[in-house]
């Protein structure tokens, strides 16, 4: 910023702009904002800046979420990469926001002003932003929603699980086995079943040896 702006103390105008946008990167375009000295050019922004307070005077303002800039993230997707949970939230959070803003505009679409180009340009995807968050359910965890075979899986996965509880079940009320057991109780070790078993140990003299359980 030249001496000229800091003078004029643009900088704290617009730091005052950034702290009333909705996320990092519009607080980033706000604080790069430089004058313009063009007066045709000019005008224009200003009848968008008015344009925009008389929409919402009329018809209220439109919600901003705290979205991420995901361009990077599509980039990726169209080369082919695989995205991750977190990528494809941060996506879902703008389709939701494009959605939003395209909601809004529908009551005054037949005033037509110098914004109108930017709401005719949004396209939302109702169909992708409800996979998105009906098959997502944490940055960590995808819902059974996400596929057919998923939750068909899951559901083998418990289905087997139990069985293999019921079958340790079975076996710590047997006596037979009882006597091996620190205590008659099921744990959990690393995801797995486990039963404390005793430490037992057995003396060979053939080979001089011992074998330890």
């Amino acid at each position: 910023m030249n001496n000229y702006y800091k003078t004029l103390e643009l900088h704290k105008i617009l730091e005052m702009l950034s702290n009333e946008a909705s996320n990092n990167k519009t607080k980033e375009l706000a604080l790069s904002i430089k004058p313009i000295t063009n007066l045709t050019n000019v005008k224009n922004e200003l009848k968008k800046t008015t344009d925009a307070f008389d929409l919402s005077v009329r018809f209220g303002t439109p919600g901003f979420n705290n979205f991420k800039d995901v361009t990077f993230s599509l980039l990726r997707a169209k080369s082919g990469s695989n995205l991750s949970l977190r990528e494809l939230l941060d996506i879902g959070q703008v389709l939701n926001q494009i959605r939003i803003l395209s909601d809004w505009y529908k009551q005054c679409s037949n005033l037509e002003n110098s914004l109108s180009y930017f709401f005719t340009s949004l396209n939302p995807n109702k169909y992708l932003e409800d996979k998105i968050f009906n098959s997502i359910l944490s940055e960590e965890e995808i819902s059974d929603n996400a596929s057919a075979e998923l939750a068909l899986i899951r559901r083998k996965i418990v289905q087997s699980g139990s069985k293999v509880r019921e079958n340790l079940d079975k076996m710590v009320k047997s006596s037979s086995v009882q006597k091996y057991l620190q205590e008659s109780i099921i744990t959990m070790r690393d995801g797995r079943y486990v039963l404390p078993v005793k430490c037992l140990f057995f003396y060979y003299p053939d080979c001089a040896c011992f074998v330890f359980f």
